[in-house]
């Protein structure tokens, strides 16, 4: 969690998670043609499953908890794929979620044990998605207005809680984490359940896709930076002294989003009714991009402990000693 101390004390915004991360690698033909039977294999096991995808052809996803299995859900297994069926694609695919599958288990179980791998072989791959997310407790995603400069999309989305969209459906977004767990556990046995917390909690979410080589995404910029927030408040706007049409904006800009909610007014009038609207919205204080994204460091590295040949080796020699 991060440790600043914030203005308001009720609010808790913990550090920065990766919750996802994909990642595409070249191994020797010979390996290749090893791994593909094996995958196969572990398709029929009691643990394992087929994966399809639409650039690999031979695919599977493995779950290393015995206690999920049944469950088969995605967030707790090791996904991965080889035979590339396009000539400049990767020989191999690996994808699982860190937050939920520590590394070590990835690299020594998944790799070393079952996959017969180098953990260290990602090291010279490519990272193709990155999902990072902060939780913000005790908080309703309802009460707050967001502002992301670039983002013209905006959807909001009723299953399980609330889920805002900020740029479409593949890119940033924020959740009431609270309703996505118990509808989780909804599915799930009871002795697989997950705690869920006594108090509300936001999820925000960046989806990134950077193509960049592992060793390149310690220096990933802050997706989070440029969102800005503000709590909803109509009680600030005085409707007698003209401010009705800003109360209007402010009424669709809770539901639709702020940039949409602009694209209905005039051209020449949206630069003035921002500022408006920053203004006279309450500013968060708890809320500083640059806080829980010291957290991003410390992930990255306990990946890089175990998949940087330089950090094996090094670790490799003091234990050794």
């Amino acid at each position: 969690m991060s440790s600043e101390t914030h203005t308001d004390t009720t609010v808790a915004v913990h550090d920065v998670i990766i919750d996802k991360l994909s990642i595409t690698f070249d191994i020797p033909n010979t390996q290749m043609n090893a791994l593909a039977p094996r995958l196969q294999e572990f398709a029929h096991t009691s643990f394992g499953s087929g994966c399809w995808n639409p650039n690999y052809q031979t695919g599977a996803r493995i779950w290393l908890n015995e206690g999920i299995v049944k469950e088969k859900s995605r967030t707790s297994c090791i996904t991965v794929h080889t035979q590339p069926k396009f000539a400049h694609y990767k020989s191999c695919r690996v994808e699982w979620n860190p937050s939920q599958i520590a590394v070590d288990e990835v690299a020594y179980i998944a790799f070393n044990d079952y996959l017969d791998l180098d953990f260290t072989t990602l090291w010279d791959g490519k990272v193709t998605r990155i999902d990072l997310a902060i939780d913000v407790d005790n908080v309703m995603i309802e009460e707050f207005l967001f502002h992301v400069p670039k983002f013209q999309l905006f959807e909001n989305r009723y299953k399980s809680g609330m889920t805002r969209y900020l740029g479409g459906r593949s890119g940033n977004c924020c959740y009431d984490k609270i309703a996505q767990l118990n509808a989780r556990n909804a599915k799930t046995h009871a002795s697989n359940r997950v705690a869920v917390p006594d108090h509300p909690r936001m999820r925000l979410e960046a989806v990134l896709r950077p193509d960049l080589w592992c060793p390149e995404i310690r220096e990933i910029p802050n997706p989070f930076e440029s969102l800005q927030l503000r709590r909803f408040s109509a009680a600030t706007i005085d409707v007698k002294k003209g401010g009705s049409d800003l109360l209007l904006l402010l009424q669709l800009a809770r539901y639709r989003g702020l940039n949409a909610a602009l694209a209905v007014c005039k051209k020449r009038d949206r630069k003035r009714l921002l500022q408006q609207v920053l203004e006279s919205q309450e500013t968060c204080h708890w809320w500083d991009p640059a806080g829980p994204w010291g957290g991003f460091e410390k992930r990255f590295l306990e990946i890089d402990a175990l998949m940087n040949p330089e950090s094996v080796a090094f670790k490799n020699a003091a234990n050794f000693i």
